[in-house]
């Protein structure tokens, strides 16, 4: 008996030494934490998967109660609480309905406890049978080596400790890769907004250049009816120079034939002062004519050019 006692005394002075896990009683709790925070991965990466079909808001909304139930600690309570919401969230996902208290974002300050209605059957949390099958058999014969039960004792101990740091650091990749994604959809958000915008002003474009394509429409109809007009002009007044034309050559035949017999004025004589004014009104009309075409050719050819 007295080696019995001594055997676990030297066992309970290493483990405080070494490992920082001085009794049976906190390996259990030890690896009943690590458990926990094992069963809230494998919760957190199904959720993970749910979330994808979500939309945008319920996305977000899923990542702020993840990073909320991320928290680290040490306390057995908290955890199963976590593991309560961890539950009841994954089984509204795969129901396809959020409600309480998954209906809005998690409120700031500590968790609540989740209510015993809302619990679910199967929390996810380590059973009695696991607690039990887990207990490093540190009561053994007085017949064993003393040696060999702190040597059973140390290892277990640092396999408890290697498995709760891989929890911890899956949960730290969790938060990680939820901020990642996070930023990410933030980057999405502002590229969109810039397509948008460059979307508006590419149709902005098109809509002035529609507006000036109907402008040079107009701008042709109106030329082509003042060509015709210019032209009717012209003919009018080609018109009218051949009949006055034609009436001061009768005149002055006349006027010859009354005289005396004279020769017909050649055509240099036929110019009097009435024919020079008539001359030179058609030809101020045809320079003006030929300037206004010009002006708008070249109006023509700068709407061309910036179209």
């Amino acid at each position: 008996m007295a080696h019995h006692e001594a055997v676990e005394e030297e066992g309970d002075v290493i483990l405080r030494k070494y490992f920082g896990v001085p009794t049976d009683k906190t390996l259990r709790e030890l690896y009943t934490s690590t458990s926990s925070d094992a069963t809230f991965f494998k919760l957190a990466e199904k959720i993970e998967k749910l979330s994808v079909k979500c939309s945008k808001t319920v996305k977000h909304r899923i990542e702020c109660w993840l990073r909320k139930l991320c928290q680290q600690t040490s306390n057995y309570d908290w955890k199963k609480n976590r593991n309560h919401y961890a539950t009841l969230l994954l089984d509204m996902l795969e129901r396809g309905k959020l409600e309480f208290p998954f209906n809005k974002r998690p409120e700031e300050g500590p968790l609540k406890t989740l209510p015993s209605y809302l619990r679910p059957f199967s929390s996810g949390g380590v059973s009695q049978r696991q607690k039990t099958a887990f207990k490093p058999e540190l009561r053994k014969p007085a017949r064993h080596n003393a040696q060999e039960d702190i040597v059973n004792i140390a290892s277990a101990a640092v396999d408890v400790l290697h498995e709760h740091n891989v929890s911890r650091s899956a949960l730290s990749s969790i938060d990680n890769a939820s901020g990642f994604r996070y930023d990410a959809e933030i980057q999405l958000g502002a590229s969109r907004e810039r397509c948008l915008e460059l979307e508006m002003q590419v149709n902005s474009k098109n809509d002035q250049i529609a507006q000036l394509e109907r402008r040079l429409v107009l701008a042709r109809k109106a030329h082509d009816k003042d060509v015709k007009k210019y032209k009717h002009k012209i003919q009018a007044l080609k018109d009218t120079y051949t009949k006055n034309l034609g009436e001061i050559i009768k005149r002055y035949t006349l006027h010859y034939k009354k005289k005396g017999a004279r020769p017909v004025p050649t055509r240099q004589q036929q110019l009097v002062p009435e024919t020079s004014v008539e001359s030179d009104k058609l030809r101020g009309f045809l320079k003006d004519l030929k300037s206004q075409m010009q002006a708008l050719k070249r109006n023509l050819e700068e709407e061309e050019v910036a179209r």
